[in-house]
């Protein structure tokens, strides 16, 4: 069971990077009317993809090189900062607040989304160690925290995307959205709130993700205490008496050890040389020279 569902988290999270990474280069926002024109914004550029400005930017204002960067799209960065120029901001501040809103966010939101899927792709290699090692839980337990502190990251960048630069960019389409298409935000942005579920989705996983025979540190341990305990009662088992190897009685050094209880040693109760039989002959009766003083 534990398998599977790692295989589904893994899908999970390659869905969820994928739908994040396509939605970096898409439109998070469309301003503008077919009236006047369209602008076209994602998290790293704005382009005027429709209206009347933008046909004449394509056939009368050919010249104009500001209109011809505008028609195929320019960095937020220049966007900023040419809108938020002293006389611009004095006649109106929205454009100024809207584009420097979404450069500052679309820069956090990139680099948030690139530090989630390194998270996400260590998530997904703690996870191969718990499978492919010991099954030590605490590999399953860092592969949960990280999986969770890349949907926090998100969510908070969607969240800051959400309330402060989606609705400037919103107050800069009214400003131009004279009988056209009402302002608001497009595929881009939704289909990051489609990958974050995906990526939810794969850290409720982890709820069936633990194995039935991983095991903690505590609990190796005390399987080797096990072991080591059982290796020494096997020892202590073979040292017991009777349980000698064969042949350890017939040994030359301990001929006669382990005879029936009460038997006589080889050689016991043997009488000693002269001991209970003839005596020896006193000292110097044989063999002795006779005393001087004899007759």
């Amino acid at each position: 069971m534990g398998t599977k569902v790692a295989v589904a988290y893994v899908v999970a999270c390659s869905l969820a990077a994928l739908g994040q990474l396509i939605s970096l280069f898409t439109r998070w926002h469309m301003a503008g009317g077919n009236l006047i024109f369209t602008m076209d914004t994602t998290l790293f550029s704005s382009k005027m993809s429709g209206g009347g400005l933008s046909f004449l930017c394509t056939t009368l204002l050919k010249k104009w090189s500001q209109c011809q960067e505008l028609s195929k799209g320019m960095w937020l960065q220049d966007i900023q900062s040419q809108t938020c120029a002293p006389l611009l901001v004095h006649l109106h501040s929205g454009p100024c607040d809207a584009y420097k809103a979404a450069y500052i966010l679309g820069i956090v939101s990139v680099l948030t989304y690139i530090t989630n899927w390194i998270l996400m792709a260590c998530s997904c290699g703690m996870l191969w160690q718990y499978l492919s090692g010991k099954h030590k839980p605490e590999y399953r337990d860092w592969s949960f925290y990280l999986i969770c502190a890349g949907v926090l990251v998100v969510l908070i960048a969607l969240l800051l995307w959400s309330f402060i630069a989606l609705p400037a960019l919103d107050r800069l389409g009214s400003i131009v959205n004279w009988g056209g298409n009402p302002a608001g935000a497009s595929y881009g942005y939704f289909f990051m709130w489609f990958s974050f579920i995906f990526q939810c989705a794969a850290t409720f996983l982890h709820w069936w993700m633990p194995l039935s025979n991983e095991m903690t540190e505590e609990d190796r341990l005390q399987q080797q205490m096990r072991k080591e305990y059982q290796q020494y009662g096997a020892a202590q088992a073979s040292q017991a008496p009777g349980a000698y190897a064969p042949g350890y009685y017939e040994s030359p050094q301990t001929a006669g050890y382990g005879a029936p209880y009460g038997a006589p040693a080889p050689g016991y109760g043997a009488p000693a040389p002269g001991y209970g039989g003839p005596s020896a002959p006193p000292y110097g009766a044989q063999g002795m020279p006779a005393h001087r003083g004899q007759a």
